[in-house]
């Protein structure tokens, strides 16, 4: 039995590698996955919904400070429009970054202050910006991993710019 990955960045490096084991028709791979996707966007939007409905919860319960979602740009201000009535819901402050396409929920004013920090004042992929980012979203310290990027081929950004 192999060691389960105990860094975010670990499992996270441990979930891409299942799903996009080699580029073929692996029965496990991501292609796979999404041929069996509905294109049914409304079903997708429902998917999401739930999703950042989630989030919110545990950020309102005290989870964590903060949650971050970053659709792909196609679906950005349908995200926008949903996160405000999600936010707006669950009491939540929310925050908009629109050059790295992200939309945070925020438990207050003063974890949205530290998220507004974040994105203006902080290099972008530093050690400072990704312990920062991780602590709002209730990752702990010792599960941070922040060079997994620049080990896995993002050099200085965490995803490729395409």
């Amino acid at each position: 039995m192999t060691t389960p990955p105990t860094t975010c960045g670990a499992q996270y490096h441990a979930l891409v590698t299942m799903l996009f084991p080699s580029l073929d028709d692996n029965p496990l791979g991501l292609h796979a996955l999404l041929r069996q996707c509905p294109d049914d966007q409304s079903a997708f939007g429902c998917f999401a919904l739930g999703t950042m409905s989630g989030q919110a919860e545990k950020v309102a319960l005290g989870a964590c400070r903060a949650f971050m979602v970053r659709p792909a740009p196609e679906w950005l201000e349908w995200t926008i429009e949903a996160m405000e009535l999600i936010c707006g819901h669950y009491g939540l402050r929310m925050f908009t970054d629109l050059p790295r396409g992200e939309v945070w929920g925020c438990a207050d004013t003063v974890v949205l202050e530290d998220v507004q920090h974040c994105a203006s004042a902080l290099e972008e992929n530093g050690h400072l910006w990704h312990m920062t980012r991780a602590r709002l979203c209730g990752i702990p310290e010792n599960r941070v991993d922040v060079q997994y990027h620049e080990r896995n081929g993002y050099l200085a950004r965490c995803e490729p710019k395409g």
